[in-house]
């Protein structure tokens, strides 16, 4: 009866360390003898209900060591976040804080493992403040662009305009040297084009060294000429023109019109070479020499009376007179070719203008040799051309500007518009700058303009910094020149995302630089334009004063009317 009143024997529950004999009752939390924290797995929240099962048999099953170690640990991580993630974070100036995660050992007394077992864990390291010019590193192509150029070129408070175009030439030698060097061979698809943009940067170095104006038919009409024309090649006696000797020694048969071919090939180039030179006198004298009336007299009445009265007497003696028949004569073949130059020029002679440039292409159609109204671009596809035929540009360009005749720039821009349609970008802008009383140089969404940036277009254009800098070096060749406008209204705003450019690589002196040449450039351009705008001139200010916040270096004020 006592045994029946008597309380259950409680289930007792050893104690996780081996080396510890404490036993535990089951709502325990920590072992009575060592004090370590019993297993958490094991719900004490209840009594345990009284089993037949041996007590031994019970405890194993309570307690298994090795299946608490193969039981997880920690949540279902499947982004391996307990890993640890750099932080990186980026302020003016080019700096950025950066931290790293580190792996640390530490010992743990948490259940589940031994005691003074280490465990693996990401803790946050050092932060680190550095620029982000020297992670990228020097060697990147836009960071050593960017630290190469001498800008700001116009109103740098650096120094003087002397000194700084002594720094411009000698940029511009240096990068014309390197496209040079790279020049791809002759055969490669791309020859022509890079050659065009070497060009394009002689140009430029030709407008910035040389005094004078485009057109004023002195010093800079001259050196610009003389950069576009081509080598001369070794000139031969054109006029004595003879058939092949194995013609006439084998008696073979006489291909008369492969000789027609060379002749009028030569003819026509020693004719040309005169033309190139400007030499209008010499090409008529030529051209009576060579029976080419046609040629004498058209060139003749772009010289003056006297040449022309002179030109149409000898053509009256030759061929009117009654001793015509017994001369000699020159014009035994028929002297033609495919001279695109020529066809141009003569056009030019005509009074044809900026239709002249129909002729440059052989396959125009009908609708396109007329031409269209200058300024406004032709609205029919231009015909696809060879390359062969495209870089003839350089000496139709030449002839050009060697014999100047009224509305001729008309020609050069409708010219550039050829090339810029066949793809051919860099020589239209060459064709443009040639010409910049028929060329508009100015913002995107101006009316016919012809080029903002120099060397590109498009939406993508304000990306390539070959563009920009040859567009900030072109308004430093203007501001050399006599009665030039001192700056590019339109440039001011692309000056402002170069700035903001460098001041994010780290290079924020040269960006406080150009911070104080925009505003010296709004200060001195009083006529007004809608491309200084009040946007433009907020930002101006919010820039420049970062700059001095972070420098601690004073610019001047910027005013907002």
């Amino acid at each position: 009866m006592l045994s029946r009143l008597a309380s259950p024997d409680q289930q007792m529950f050893p104690c996780p360390d081996p080396a510890c004999e404490g036993e535990n009752k089951a709502r325990a939390k920590f072992c009575c003898e060592c004090g370590r924290p019993l297993t958490a797995g094991v719900s004490r929240s209840v009594t345990p209900i009284m089993s037949a099962v041996p007590a031994a048999a019970a405890t194993a099953e309570a307690y298994d060591p090795q299946q608490q170690m193969d039981q997880p640990q920690f949540a279902p991580d499947p982004l391996n976040r307990a890993r640890g993630c750099p932080i990186i974070s980026f302020g003016f100036g080019g700096k950025m804080c950066v931290m790293f995660p580190q792996t640390v050992q530490r010992f743990t007394s948490q259940a589940g493992y031994e005691s003074g077992t280490p465990i693996t864990k990401a803790m946050p390291s050092a932060i680190k403040i550095t620029k982000l010019k020297d992670v990228i590193g020097d060697q990147n192509p836009m960071v050593a662009s960017l630290s190469q150029f001498p800008g700001p070129v116009l109103n740098d408070s650096k120094g003087g305009t002397k000194s700084k175009k002594k720094e411009v030439m000698a940029y511009l030698d240096k990068r014309i040297e390197e496209l040079t060097t790279a020049l791809p061979p002759s055969d490669d698809p791309e020859f022509h084009r890079a050659e065009n943009r070497i060009m394009l940067w002689r140009v430029l170095k030709t407008l910035t060294e040389t005094d004078g104006n485009i057109g004023d038919g002195d010093k800079m009409d001259n050196a610009v000429r003389a950069l576009l024309q081509p080598p001369e090649k070794g000139e031969e006696d054109q006029g004595n023109f003879s058939v092949p000797a194995y013609a006439q020694a084998g008696g073979l048969p006489r291909d008369e019109d492969a000789e027609n071919r060379e002749r009028s090939k030569k003819v026509l180039n020693k004719l040309q070479s005169h033309l190139v030179k400007g030499d209008r006198s010499g090409a008529v004298d030529y051209a009576m020499q060579e029976d080419l009336w046609a040629h004498a007299l058209i060139l003749s009445s772009c010289v003056n009376k006297e040449v022309w009265k002179k030109v149409v007497t000898s053509f009256v003696e030759r061929e009117l007179s009654q001793s015509a028949g017994e001369t000699p004569r020159q014009d035994r073949l028929n002297v033609t070719g495919d001279k695109q130059a020529l066809r141009v020029l003569y056009s030019l002679f005509a009074g044809a203008g900026a239709s002249s440039s129909s002729e440059f292409l052989p396959t125009a159609g009908p609708q396109q040799r007329l031409g269209t109204p200058f300024g406004v671009p032709p609205q029919a596809a231009q015909p696809q051309a060879t390359e062969e035929q495209l870089s003839e540009w350089q000496i139709t360009l030449t002839l050009i500007l060697a014999n100047r005749t009224p509305r001729d720039t008309e020609a050069i821009t409708s010219l550039g518009d050829i090339l810029k349609t066949h793809g051919w970008l860099d020589a239209a802008h060459i064709c443009y700058l040639v010409s910049p009383q028929s060329s508009l140089h100015s913002g995107v969404d101006a009316p016919h303009v012809r080029l903002t940036l120099i060397g590109a277009e498009g939406s993508t254009a304000f990306s390539d910094l070959d563009a920009y800098y040859l567009t900030e070096l072109y308004e430093f060749a203007l501001s050399t020149k006599q009665g030039a406008t001192s700056s590019l209204p339109f440039l001011q705003g692309y000056k402002l995302v170069h700035a903001w450019w460098l001041a994010d690589l780290g290079y924020l002196g040269e960006a406080q630089r150009y911070c104080e040449a925009i505003a010296n450039a709004i200060k001195g351009f009083t006529k007004g334009s809608p491309y200084l705008h009040r946007q433009l001139l907020e930002n101006l200010k919010e820039f420049g004063d970062l700059c001095e916040a972070t420098s601690g270096q004073s610019i001047g004020y910027i005013y907002i009317d």
